[in-house]
């Protein structure tokens, strides 16, 4: 039996962008009639290992190392599709007879194949694959085909190593029979196999004794191949990372209070807090906030209406770089904030700035106007700018702290942050105040929870593993007496 060749899915020579993005939405032809694996491919390595004229010129000129992990993709439907970094196919002629094929085509788990070798000129490489089950978009009960993904596990090691190890950690990569697949371990030698085994019997988060010292172990089981994800990291390096978690949080706290104080008492730089402070206590996006008009907000009623972003890019036309509008992609990224009642009066000293000043909104962008927060020339604020003016505030601040108090007295300085920091420091306060998940999710806008959630278990984690350490500590002293 001879294997059909394969159709090659996508050949980017002389294509436009937009070209290749329809052939990658719907096939080369424009005839496959669902979606060739975007999100399923995304969702098994991280992203797309198709790669777009764009970002290969990027890869010619170094600016972008090509993936190493993903060798091809294959599409089984009516044809085989592909697309393939090597000549070599990965495929057996009778591959519809395959346990894995038609495991795939019954349920819509990951399928992992066994790992297998392949020669790669003078190199051997180890390659493990997954399939998954394609369905119709008008049925997601209907079978139209299946994707496999072929990994080439040298790349993903290249991946692994660029996780950083901590000093007293490892990561390692286990087979079903705890074979290590990968291994990264700055581990003591006196810790052995044995020890891992031990401490990684089952999954999620566990606190280990190891050669009289004590691990934090992490343990996550790979669906359907019972390999296990094992993070070691010694409890005083996760203590220490989130201590300095916590004295950055507080560094923000306590800073915060004195950069305002700062900007107040210093008429030069008192027209920037009314634009600081607001970023700093509604958690808005810069470009949301420099996009803000006069119709945007209700005094009165105390709220925020965020239906817009203000953007500055190189529109790659002959005007260049100029400021345009987006609008939110998501339902979630139109939203009302509720004022506090110092964001209110910050919006009322703006306001008064600018009148006495004879400042206002000059600017016009996609038919947007009457921008709240203008320079003196009443042009709109950029990114930039604020920054600019946040590093050299922080700088006179700090400089004026240590003027003060004397560097000997071990002053607190504001830590360097950006004004995206203060978005997640905002993020950080309403998670450590105890809000509800869901009200903290439509405050900042995030379309997907697992965004917020991401915050608030960084935040809870630092909070908790600064009060597990103390009861560790309790409970052994405990026991040693």
């Amino acid at each position: 039996m001879v294997m059909a060749a394969p159709i090659l899915l996508c050949d980017t020579t002389g294509m436009s962008n937009d070209r290749w993005l329809e052939c990658r939405m719907h096939g080369p032809k424009g005839d496959i009639p669902y979606t060739i694996g975007g999100s399923d491919v995304a969702a098994i390595f991280g992203v797309s290992p198709w790669t777009t004229p764009l970002e290969l010129w990027m890869i010619k000129k170094g600016r972008m190392k090509p993936r190493e992990d993903i060798l091809r993709v294959y599409i089984f439907s009516d044809s085989i599709y592909s697309s393939s970094k090597s000549s070599h196919s990965g495929l057996n002629a009778d591959y519809k007879a395959e346990e894995w094929y038609q495991t795939a085509q019954s349920t819509d788990d990951y399928i992992f194949l066994p790992a297998h070798f392949e020669e790669a000129g003078s190199s051997v490489n180890l390659v493990i694959s997954i399939a998954k089950r394609l369905c119709s978009l008008q049925n997601n009960q209907k079978t139209v085909g299946v994707i496999r993904v072929d990994a080439n596990y040298n790349g993903i090691k290249a991946v692994c190593d660029r996780i950083n190890v901590s000093e007293g950690g490892a990561l390692f990569i286990m087979d079903s029979n705890w074979n290590p697949v990968y291994q990264n371990s700055a581990l003591p030698a006196a810790i052995t196999n044995d020890d891992i085994r031990s401490a990684a019997a089952s999954s999620g988060y566990s606190t280990r004794r190891l050669d009289r010292a004590t691990y934090i172990v992490n343990v996550e089981i790979i669906p359907s191949t019972n390999w296990r994800v094992i993070a070691i990291n010694a409890r005083n390096q996760v203590v220490k990372g989130a201590n300095a978690t916590l004295i950055f949080n507080m560094l923000m706290a306590v800073g915060m209070a004195a950069f305002f104080d700062y900007m107040l008492s210093h008429p030069k730089d008192t027209h920037w807090y009314p634009v600081f402070y607001v970023m700093a206590n509604t958690g808005m996006r810069v470009g949301e906030i420099t996009g803000l008009r006069w119709s945007d907000i209700d005094l009165k009623k105390g709220i925020i209406r965020v239906n817009h972003t203000l953007v500055y890019y190189n529109h790659r036309d002959e005007k260049g770089c100029y400021f345009s509008i987006n609008t939110p992609k998501t339902k979630a990224g139109e939203r009302e904030i509720p004022m506090t009642e110092g964001v209110k009066q910050a919006f009322l000293m703006e306001r008064e700035f600018q009148s006495q000043a004879e400042i206002s909104s000059k600017s016009r962008v996609d038919g947007y106007d009457d921008f709240i927060f203008v320079n003196r020339y009443g042009d709109v604020q950029n990114q930039g700018n604020l920054n600019k003016a946040l590093r050299r505030m922080m700088r006179d601040c700090n400089d004026e702290i240590l003027e003060k108090y004397g560097a000997d007295s071990d002053p607190v300085l504001l830590p360097q942050f950006s004004c995206h920091i203060l978005r997640h420091t905002f993020a950080t306060r309403l998670c450590e105040s105890g809000a509800n998940l869901k009200f903290i999710q439509s405050i900042l806008g995030h379309a997907d929870v697992s965004t917020t959630m991401n915050i608030y278990v960084d935040v809870t984690d630092a909070l908790k593993k600064k009060e597990i350490t103390a009861f560790d500590d309790y409970m052994t002293t405990k026991l040693e007496t």
